[in-house]
């Protein structure tokens, strides 16, 4: 049986909102860095942008998109670190 897991107020129960043979087969846990470093994978330049777009976002206190993945890294240490290898390689090209 699969728990209940709170999320914004709403108890989601994966087991009333997949069917059996789709929760089984499609849905499994990852941890954080697997996951962005999935995404990662699938989108890069997406995903560049989202950390860039975070940091310019951030006003109190303000920080650079590096501030913020120094952040990223405690959790996500690969993703963060593709994440840097490939802003590098659009400030060399530029």
């Amino acid at each position: 049986m699969i728990a209940s897991v709170p999320t914004f107020g709403v108890v989601l129960d994966a087991s009333v909102l997949f069917p059996a043979a789709i929760r089984d087969t499609l849905l499994r846990a990852a941890a954080t860095d697997d996951f962005l470093t999935q995404l990662f994978k699938l989108v890069p330049e997406l995903m560049v942008q989202i950390v860039i777009g975070q940091a310019a976002a951030l006003r109190s206190p303000p920080k650079t998109h590096r501030e913020v993945l120094d952040s990223i890294a405690k959790q996500a240490p690969t993703f963060a670190s593709l994440i840097v290898d490939k802003i590098g390689s659009h400030t060399q090209e530029d």
